[in-house]
Parts: structure tokens; sequence; C-alpha cells
């Protein structure tokens, strides 16, 4: 077991192992970048263990509590750190409390749009996440609401322990961007009607 500190020193010192006071990078460049990382490799570790074993959950590092303010129906997230993803945006666990009286489920616009008469929820209201902006089509039981979320990693502790698995793929990242040699997609620029 290491910390995130650990690791971006050793990978700084391959990188950079004569390093100077004049060298560019700094070792806190490498946390910086070994921070998002990390939060990647948890969920897909998270996706792989629910695909494996049914179920899934984010380490508890990565969850963060905060309150946004909703206006015409309408919060701006765009202040919080959130861990955004392509399938289906489960960077939320909570919108309104954890023993609100109301509840606040996740739609599509879509779905919002079909269903936006119905009284399907009962006491539950829908809310629809579109860029920075999470809407409330039938508004909110607040102005403030409390809203846990999985950050980005951007605020974590740089001495978290990881495991030897994660903190190698990290070092990994780490070596390979701040040497230029990321791998690249070579598929990217393929141009199918050559």
């Amino acid at each position: 077991m290491t910390n995130l500190l650990e690791i971006c020193q050793g990978a700084y010192d391959q990188v950079y192992p004569n390093a100077t006071v004049q060298t560019p990078i700094k070792v806190e460049h490498l946390v910086v970048a070994a921070k998002s990382k990390y939060a990647y490799e948890m969920w897909r570790l998270s996706k792989e263990l629910k695909r494996s074993e049914g179920e899934w959950e984010i380490p508890s590092s990565l969850w963060r509590q905060g309150e946004i303010e909703v206006k015409d129906s309408v919060a701006d997230i765009s202040g919080l750190s959130v861990f955004r993803t392509s399938d289906g945006e489960t960077w939320i666990s909570n919108i309104g409390g954890i023993n609100c009286e109301c509840s606040y489920m996740k739609q599509t616009p879509n779905l919002a749009q079909i269903l936006c008469d119905d009284d399907y929820l009962g006491n539950g209201r829908p809310y629809v996440i579109i860029g920075d902006k999470i809407s409330f089509p039938k508004g909110s039981h607040k102005s403030t609401l409390p809203i846990i979320y999985a950050s980005n990693g951007e605020d974590l502790n740089d001495e978290i322990p990881i495991d030897d698995t994660t903190a190698e793929l990290v070092s990994i990242y780490l070596v390979q961007r701040f040497s230029n040699k990321l791998p690249t997609d070579e598929t990217a620029n393929d141009n199918s009607n050559n």
C-alpha cells in the first residue's frame, strides 16, 4: 500500500532523474494529474465489479456533500468538482438530503417531456441534468438542496492510501503522460473513404 504523493514522487524521479529548480514541471503537476487518474480508475473498477458481481461502490474518499441553489427550478452545478461519466450520469448519489421527505429521481430530457403531466412519482420529483445545470421540471421543495456526488478527485488528500494495482496504473499513466509517451488511438484519424 502506498499513497498518492509517493506515487507522484516516484514517477517524477523516473521522468526527471536529474531535476533541478529550473525543471519546468514540478511534482505538484503530477499530483493534479494523479488525482483525476485515481478517480477514473476507482470509477472503472466500480463498473467492473458491477458487471462481475452485480453491485458496485465508489470509495468514500470520492464522495462529497455540498449544497445547490435552485432558482426558477434550475440549479447551477458548475462550481462542483463532479466526476462526469458517459454511462448515465451516475455521479449523483442523492439530492435533497438522506432524510428528505421528498425523493428526487433522475430523468432524461425525453422522458421528462413525455411524462410532464404524469403523477407516476407520487411524492417524488424529477430532475434532468443538462450540461452544468440540473433542471427540476416540477420544482424543488426548497431553494437550497443538499447534494451528495462523486468528485473528480481534485480535492483528494495527497496522502490517501492506494492499493498496489491502482498505484501501478496511476504511475504508468504519469510516466507516459509526462514523458510525452501516452499511447495514441491510431483509429482516430482513420478515413474510411480511402
